[in-house]
């Protein structure tokens, strides 16, 4: 979920999920893949996603977004900066420490309320936006896009497409200013998927709107999240997001837009430790 303000509209992403019993992981994905050229290499990614929640330990990180607006299309213009330690726990993500331009919140525990007039709080990088694609609720399909570099790594492209019928889960949300009612779509999206040839890794997850429907407030809305192995402080590693960008648009030729560069860094596993001592003179 992202949401942001500027200008009077205030905007989300949400992604709508579906009650729905657990796939068989492993007959499913091997089932979506098995026509797909280098789908050997996309079914354990899909097992992956498929197990996310699972797999995924309770985390705790910093994070701080850079909030753009431009006019143009190309200047960009700094809103404002805003960082939180964002923790992962039990499949929901908690702020704490909320800064705005380095100010601190006075009170944390009104920090959902401010964010939804301030910054763009990123969740759905926790593996949502994957978990919308995959699955047999959903209708993604998907090709493969063939081999190339990314940052100096190889790696195999896979794109995806969503059609307008096909897409009942992602929802787009806005609202011209505070005193509306938030009006919703559900667009039809497109982009690609970025994986370690060598062990089906994510590298990056890319997604943009193609069409939305006529009369709502925004135009064109996207991301990309860029990934990494990172070690968690206790021996082990998890795949995490380490950067986001986030663009929204007010016209079709994406002139009037809201840009938002996020970073999360020193990745951790979140826990407390415990010491027993006994005995008169520990």
């Amino acid at each position: 979920m992202r949401i942001l303000r500027s200008l009077g509209l205030v905007l989300l992403f949400a992604s709508t999920l579906i009650a729905q019993s657990r796939p068989d992981n492993t007959s499913y994905c091997g089932q979506l893949t098995q026509t797909l050229n280098q789908g050997k290499a996309l079914e354990p990614f899909c097992e992956w996603v498929l197990s996310f929640d699972r797999r995924l330990p309770d985390i705790i990180g910093d994070q701080q977004t850079h909030r753009y607006h431009t006019d143009n299309g190309k200047d960009r213009k700094l809103i404002d900066t805003t960082s939180a330690k964002i923790a992962y726990i039990d499949d929901r993500p908690q702020f704490s420490e909320i800064e705005i331009n380095h100010v601190k919140i006075a009170h944390q525990d009104e920090g959902p309320e401010i964010m939804k007039l301030y910054g763009a709080w990123s969740t759905d990088d926790f593996g949502g936006a994957l978990r919308l694609l995959f699955g047999p609720h959903a209708r993604t399909l998907f090709t493969y896009a063939g081999e190339t570099s990314w940052q100096g790594q190889r790696v195999l492209i896979f794109n995806y497409d969503v059609s307008l019928a096909n897409n009942l889960r992602w929802e787009i949300q806005a609202r011209t200013d505070l005193s509306h009612q938030l009006v919703s779509t559900f667009p039809a999206y497109r982009g690609r998927i970025l994986l370690n040839p060598s062990n089906s890794e994510l590298v990056r997850f890319e997604r943009q709107t193609y069409v939305i429907e006529k009369g709502f407030p925004l135009r064109y809305g996207g991301n990309q999240v860029d990934y990494k192995r990172l070690p968690l402080g206790d021996g082990t590693s998890f795949v995490l997001p380490v950067e986001s960008t986030v663009t929204f648009c007010h016209d079709e030729k994406h002139h009037r837009c809201e840009v938002n560069n996020t970073t999360f860094e020193n990745w951790q596993k979140f826990g407390a430790r415990t010491r027993i001592l006994t005995g008169a003179n520990p």
